[in-house]
């Protein structure tokens, strides 16, 4: 899915001069954000089962942690691709993977768990960076005080934002 996270990457391999950002959700609301965010291309599942056509891909991000969407990417690597696996943090079913596909391709696959420090102050040197060019800010849902933090958690848990604003001064 394309979280905060994966907007953000869409801007960030835009900036760093990707040909063509393709992204794949199921949520039609997401992927116009990632559009706003750098994406060129929009698809969803059903796009592929219909046998939509992007190409061989080189790099395949994976922020949702569903074994489907990860298989998908790895099937969209063209030769020498890389998969990066983000988002696949609790238990689940084990992937579908073709070892022979693995090898012919030269596939290489990665999984991050979080990040480190510097993966942090890259990530805020960009957001400071480019905080014009993109809706940096409609990510966030804001307007509440610290001591409305319950109410700030209900909103994060049933309104679908994708992060929620805490302010620690006073207003």
């Amino acid at each position: 899915g394309v979280g905060m996270l994966g907007v953000i990457a869409c801007a960030m391999a835009r900036v760093e001069g990707a040909a063509e950002i393709a992204v794949l959700d199921v949520d039609p609301a997401r992927l116009e954000m990632a559009r706003e965010f750098g994406a060129d291309r929009l698809l969803t599942p059903e796009d592929l089962q219909q046998g939509v056509s992007i190409g061989d891909i080189g790099v395949a991000f994976d922020f949702s942690g569903q074994p489907s969407a990860m298989e998908a990417g790895l099937s969209l690597l063209g030769v020498g691709g890389t998969a990066v696996w983000i988002g696949a943090t609790f238990p689940q079913p084990d992937l579908s993977l073709n070892a022979e596909q693995v090898v012919r391709k030269i596939m290489t696959i990665r999984g991050l768990h979080n990040y480190n420090q510097e993966d942090f102050i890259r990530a805020v040197e960009f957001m400071e960076r480019y905080h014009s060019s993109f809706p940096f800010a409609d990510l966030i849902c804001g307007g509440f005080q610290l001591n409305e933090v319950e109410a700030a958690f209900e909103r994060a848990h049933t309104s679908g934002v994708h992060r929620v604003g805490i302010e620690l001064g006073d207003k």
